[in-house]
């Protein structure tokens, strides 16, 4: 997947040399399901008369509550019990997305924007005092999309404001490598009589997603 994310940056970054192009990065932070960050690179209007153009986001957010972490202890590792409960997320997200400018000017323009979405996600858990730390983990696709504002603030720098949603599609849960469970129920190794639906209740991975961040864009070229 890193390679994927390299190959379609310089795929932009040529695209934009050879047509003379305008290529932006962008910084952003905000709420995405919790606290998170992206830094992105794009290009904007590939044609005059048609002002699509494409951006690569990859960004991280952190989960505070990562799900049951008792019942998810059952259902991945074992039945024991007892310990302090500690417990957090990380979402680690590639999103390639078509931009289209709606309206605006030069100094105000409004964005939409839609795209498919990778989702590495591990939940993590920890039982202080009964020596017992694990990790779920799944990774999903899915497709997102909403609308950007952004404002001019300097000659290459504008401010913008995105809200949106993203949706990711059932994907498999594992633990340890020794118990998993997929969405159609074809080759699990589940533990006991646990079944997927256990195993998604238990683990807050990502489903649909609402996306609200802050940040600015600046102008490479």
């Amino acid at each position: 997947m890193k390679r994927y994310f390299i190959f379609v940056l310089l795929l932009l970054v040529c695209l934009a040399s050879a047509q003379g192009l305008e290529l932006f990065q962008s910084y952003s932070s905000g709420y995405y399901g919790d606290v998170a960050g992206a830094l992105g690179f794009g290009i904007r209007d590939l044609t005059q008369s048609f002002p699509i153009g494409m951006r690569l986001l990859a960004s991280v957010a952190y989960q505070f509550d990562s799900g049951d972490a008792t019942t998810a202890r059952k259902i991945f590792i074992n039945d024991n019990e007892g310990g302090t409960v500690e417990k957090w997320g990380t979402n680690h997200l590639l999103a390639l997305d078509l931009t289209y400018r709606v309206a605006g000017s030069k100094d105000l323009l409004l964005y939409g924007f839609a795209g498919p979405r990778v989702s590495f996600y591990s939940a993590h858990f920890s039982f202080i005092g009964n020596n017992e730390v694990f990790a779920v983990r799944s990774n999903a696709f899915g497709a997102g999309g909403g609308l950007q504002v952004m404002l001019r603030t300097g000659s290459r720098l504008m401010a913008m404001l995105s809200g949106g949603a993203d949706y990711y599609f059932p994907a498999r849960l594992y633990a340890h490598g020794t118990f998993y469970y997929t969405p159609d129920g074809v080759d699990q190794v589940p533990r006991n009589a646990y079944t997927y639906a256990d195993a998604d209740a238990a683990v807050n991975q990502p489903r649909l997603v609402p996306v609200v961040t802050l940040g600015f864009e600046y102008q490479l070229k």
